[in-house]
């Protein structure tokens, strides 16, 4: 029997070129929000629920971390999006994963009560 993981990818890039509604055809409830590193986050954390196991997250402008290689970029995603890298570790933690998943689940219900209401 052949197993098959399923994981997802998250393109930094359209976080710098489409800063003010990336990911907009992307449905999320609620829909992503706030500065840059919070959508990231948030993001991230949607497609690690979704996920078997690993998200990834890739780029073709800059990098996270030094490199011995000359001919690769300079420039760190923290000087685009200041605390890219922190965001990204930090999602990787179950508990706070789970601490967001109650957070957005409350708003849902919210919004569902507020819309039952009209």
């Amino acid at each position: 029997m052949t197993r098959l993981k399923a994981g997802l990818a998250i393109s930094m890039d359209a976080f710098l070129n489409h800063q003010k509604d990336v990911h907009s055809d992307v449905y999320t409830v609620p829909q992503l929000e706030g500065p840059l590193v919070d959508r990231l986050r948030q993001a991230t954390m949607y497609a690690l629920d979704a996920v078997d196991e690993y998200v990834w997250v890739f780029d073709e402008r800059y990098r996270f971390w030094p490199t011995s290689n000359s001919r690769v970029a300079s420039i760190y995603w923290d000087e685009f999006i200041p605390g890219a890298a922190a965001a990204l570790k930090e999602v990787k933690d179950p508990a706070r994963r789970q601490l967001a998943n109650a957070e957005r689940e409350f708003a849902i219900s919210e919004h569902k009560a507020g819309v039952l209401a009209q």
